[in-house]
């Protein structure tokens, strides 16, 4: 039975290596199976402290392209998980799990692929809606543009109605007070008929 220590610490056997092919870990300094170095890169950009980007759209993406939601490497860091007390190297620890787990790099790629694809998806959704978005603006800015112009039709009509209206207070007052003059005089020329 292997040993803990043997999967650590001893080199790939060569069914290993013929299976998988192996990457240099440079922290590890050894050659190791190409699939842990994947693991470990992608585990450590997932796991170590890094600065979150302060917007409201990095949580939602990071939770849903989260490596914990595949099976295969929430299987692997589950089985890293109990090990951290006893291997401080995160490299190692991951091997070990890695190893522990029985993966190969058809798996973990894979899963790493579903996750890219995932957030490809999320950017198609988030685009889709913000055009939806842009093109609901873009018809409101129209609408407002029509209503601009009824609006200016409406003032166009109201400036000519006033025009039209004190045109004919004027005309009307210059008619009144002309016929008004008009039956006085033939009023007083009225006086001389009796």
């Amino acid at each position: 039975m292997t040993s803990l220590h043997d999967l650590i610490f001893e080199k790939d056997d060569s069914k290993s290596k013929s299976q998988t092919g192996t990457a240099t870990v440079p922290h590890l300094g050894a050659e190791v199976p190409s699939y842990v170095a994947m693991a470990e890169q992608r585990r450590t950009q997932d796991a170590a402290p890094m600065t979150t980007p302060s917007n409201r759209y990095y949580a939602t993406l990071a939770a849903k392209t989260s490596p914990t939601l595949m099976a295969t490497l929430q299987k692997i860091y589950t089985l890293a998980k109990p090990l951290e007390p006893i291997i401080t190297d995160r490299s190692l620890r991951m091997r070990a799990a890695v190893a522990q787990a029985g993966v190969d790099i058809t798996a973990v790629s894979s899963e790493f692929q579903r996750l890219s694809e995932i957030l490809h998806q999320e950017s198609v959704n988030f685009h889709q809606e913000l055009e939806n978005k842009k093109a609901l603006v873009a018809t409101k800015q129209q609408d407002a543009a029509k209503l601009e112009q009824q609006l200016q039709s409406l003032r166009a009509e109201i400036d000519d109605a006033q025009t039209k209206s004190a045109h004919a207070e004027d005309e009307f007052t210059a008619a009144y007070n002309q016929r008004d003059s008009e039956l006085k005089q033939l009023a007083q020329e009225s006086s001389t008929w009796r």
